[in-house]
């Protein structure tokens, strides 16, 4: 038991979250789409219209398959269809912008 809270007071939990920011305050849009629906674009644009609804935050893993995962999970509940422009830093966050099809 000691060594397990020595553990968690020299930092091996950190605190993993994901945050949405709207693109306009006062808009929101209901979820729509799965998880494992949302389209991911790392480079480059859909062929659908679409707009661009907010910006999603992730923050803190090594891992960057859990950080990309986190970044769909609140574009889903954000009312998003896609991701675009996905960045994934050195410290362990990720950005990238929530995209709704028209």
């Amino acid at each position: 038991m000691k060594r397990f809270l020595m553990f968690l007071l020299l930092g091996g939990c950190v605190s993993m979250s994901a945050t949405y920011i709207p693109a306009k305050v006062a808009e929101t849009f209901p979820a729509r789409t799965l998880t494992e629906k949302i389209e991911l674009f790392r480079a480059g644009t859909p062929a659908k219209k679409f707009s661009e609804i907010g910006l999603v935050r992730a923050c803190c893993s090594n891992n960057s398959n859990l950080l990309v995962e986190m970044l769909r999970q609140k574009a889903a509940e954000s009312g998003g269809d896609g991701l675009m422009g996905i960045e994934i830093n050195a410290e362990g966050a990720g950005t990238a912008s929530v995209i709704r099809y028209h």
